[in-house]
């Protein structure tokens, strides 16, 4: 179950810092029912909104901004939004803001492969590497960064209790990204990969993460997994959050449907 709560912005011109995975897994994590904090069987986007960027970090112009969140479990996600709309204003750094109004997003995945964005850094961690390789640049072209998400996602799917079946086999999972786009962000001095440092309570860490387009063959159910739980690694953190690219993909497979009120009892 995906949804997008939209907030009201109480302070016009309110500020936060350009990578926010830190400070938005910090806040996600306060709203997450003490039974399910175990799973990181979630998945959420960093705020949207108009912005500016400023010396001091993402100064958000827009009067309403969204927050996209995410889970298998829909019981999950009840909690998360009735927990959301309990509050009367909620302050994020340096942006106030008021839960408005929440819609779900309906996705009816037929298709083997399909073209995605990324709405959060994709993280990559090979099985054993060393903490201090986190940061360390993989060329989205070589064999190994698609590996490393085939591993990723059928050990997540595994450790979920999802049986991969036969729609876990490498032959049927084809990773490929938009070679147009990294050759104009080569071109244009534009960078898609950067280290984030990460905080969350217990250890800091510096994380690489990748946001370009790309393109995914594999069974549709595993479409769907990643569209709801993320791609990559530390998901329940805020990493790995795609999208649809195409419009025409998102026109048939995306329904926008409010949510109904007895999920908002909260509010």
């Amino acid at each position: 179950m995906r949804v997008r709560i939209i907030f009201q912005v109480l302070n016009g011109g309110g500020l936060l810092p350009f990578h926010q995975q830190s400070l938005l897994s910090n806040f996600v994590s306060d709203f997450i029912p003490a039974e399910y904090l175990g799973t990181s069987d979630w998945n959420f986007s960093g705020i949207k909104g108009q912005t500016s960027v400023t010396s001091k970090g993402l100064f958000y112009n827009s009067q309403k901004v969204t927050l996209v969140f995410s889970s298998r479990n829909s019981d999950l996600v009840s909690s998360f939004v009735s927990g959301i709309f309990s509050c009367d204003t909620i302050g994020l750094a340096g942006l106030d803001i008021r839960p408005l109004e929440v819609l779900e997003e309906v996705s009816e995945i037929q298709e083997t492969e399909l073209k995605y964005v990324c709405i959060s850094p994709i993280v990559l961690v090979a099985d054993g590497m060393p903490e201090e390789d986190f940061r360390q640049f993989i060329p989205p072209t070589s064999p190994i960064f698609g590996d490393l998400l085939y591993e990723s996602t059928m050990r997540r799917m595994g450790n979920l209790g999802i049986d991969v079946g036969f729609f876990g086999a490498p032959e049927i999972f084809s990773f490929r990204p938009d070679l147009e786009y990294l050759r104009k962000s080569k071109d244009n001095d534009r960078k898609f990969s950067r280290v984030y440092t990460f905080d969350d309570r217990a250890n800091i860490l510096d994380l690489r993460g990748y946001t370009f387009p790309f393109y995914l063959k594999a069974d549709s159910e595993v479409h769907e997994f990643l569209f709801n739980s993320g791609f990559g690694e530390a998901t329940e953190n805020g990493f790995g959050m795609v999208d649809f690219a195409d419009r025409k993909n998102r026109t048939q497979l995306l329904e926008f449907r409010k949510i109904p009120g007895n999920l908002q009892e909260g509010a």
